[in-house]
């Protein structure tokens, strides 16, 4: 493997960049310094190039990090829309790596409500993979007779976020139904070490694990391969991607035909950029340190501590995260304050578990909060002696 250079993917990807973005370049020096990183580029520049869909679309909607909702348009394609180069390419993809094939019979375990987009795009990728569906929907609802059913149309594909799909198979074997699941495809989260182990566990070692590599904005942008769950392969026929260390992970849309288009995006990924016989690989992803996924949702420390300071002023907030026995996911809130009373640290309690998407893992029963107060001793620390904002346990489960 050898490190990724940003320069000479440019002058291989120059052409499509300037027809993206408007504007002609001499090399990558002057591409980065003309677009920042995460600003927005001139409507003129964005309207030269975005496809004009006018057709219906899907309204979704994702929280993000900031608890305010935030609109997400998937086109609604007939038999008569064109596909674009970089829908081609995906589904390509997924079927020759072997992600989805034709006959696959796929359980669709993502929400269905006003976050449905994804619910929606997989049925779309599954329909173009030729693989069958099942929208499985709300898992705490299915009886004994509802995995029967499973069983005897051919589940043999789980495709969610992995605590939903550990989920799904906890709540199988809890009423006694067994179903041949033969690969599970992720995404949304990192498929942690536990999660492998409790799936092959359950089973069979001979299971197969893909992971997706996606966003909100675009679609998924990578995928990984059966060796490892957790090292992407980049689509860089599609995107061209660039690695800075005060941004992380960059991506530029390389398919002018898109109906959603990115430039310089900030993924908010960091991690190892490397490049393997002509491919290129995204692994030991890490997010900023104020950011983490809880239940397959991305929360931010700073919203967490804005419904804690709400009720009382607390000068230092630390978040660990990890594993119970069962695998369900355990954030316990450290406070450094005066004694607080019982009432304040129960009120405490119920303002952050209100966050929607923390409410949405109560609502599933696979995780939970926990605030204590605690001295400086008591908390996190770096191997620098550091204090950490956000200490993540789980990987080590």
């Amino acid at each position: 493997m050898t490190d990724y250079n940003c320069a000479t993917s440019f002058m291989a990807h120059r052409a499509e960049l300037e027809q993206t973005t408007g504007i002609s370049y001499t090399c990558y020096e002057e591409f980065s310094k003309s677009v920042i990183a995460g600003s927005q580029l001139p409507m003129e520049w964005v309207a030269h190039n975005k496809r004009d869909y006018s057709g219906p679309m899907l309204l979704g909607a994702t929280s993000g990090t900031t608890g305010q909702l935030k609109c997400i348009k998937v086109a609604l394609k007939s038999r008569n829309d064109s596909v674009s180069p970089s829908e081609h390419n995906l589904i390509v993809n997924f079927r020759t790596h072997g992600v989805f094939c034709p006959g696959d019979v796929v359980g669709n375990l993502f929400t269905i409500n006003l976050f449905s987009s994804l619910h929606y795009s997989a049925c779309e990728i599954l329909k173009n993979c030729k693989s069958s569906v099942i929208p499985v929907g709300d898992i705490s609802l299915l009886g004994q007779t509802h995995f029967d059913y499973l069983n005897d149309v051919g589940l043999t594909v789980l495709f969610g976020v992995p605590t939903t799909i550990i989920q799904f198979v906890e709540h199988m074997e809890r009423l006694g139904r067994s179903i041949p699941i033969d690969k599970v495809v992720f995404t949304g989260e990192p498929m942690l070490p536990a999660h492998t182990k409790y799936l092959r566990r359950r089973l069979g070692d001979e299971l197969q694990i893909f992971g997706l590599y996606g966003l909100s904005e675009c679609g998924f942008i990578g995928m990984s391969l059966k060796d490892d769950p957790n090292c992407y392969q980049l689509f860089d026929e599609d995107y061209f991607f660039e690695y800075t260390s005060d941004d992380g992970l960059l991506a530029t849309s390389l398919d002018d035909q898109s109906t959603s288009t990115l430039i310089r995006y900030p993924i908010g990924d960091f991690g190892d950029l490397t490049l393997s016989n002509g491919k290129l690989y995204f692994k030991n992803i890490r997010r900023k340190p104020i950011e983490f996924n809880f239940m397959g949702n991305l929360i931010s420390h700073e919203l967490v501590a804005s419904r804690i300071n709400a009720i009382a002023r607390i000068p230092t907030i630390q978040i660990v995260l990890s594993l119970t026995d069962e695998l369900q996911e355990l954030m316990t809130i450290k406070l450094c304050a005066e004694q607080l009373d019982h009432n304040v640290l129960a009120n405490i309690e119920r303002n952050v578990s209100e966050i929607p998407e923390i409410f949405e893992a109560y609502m599933k029963n696979r995780g939970r909060i926990s605030v204590v107060v605690v001295s400086l001793n008591d908390f996190e620390y770096s191997a620098r002696g550091k204090l950490l904002l956000v200490c993540d346990k789980r990987i080590t489960k």
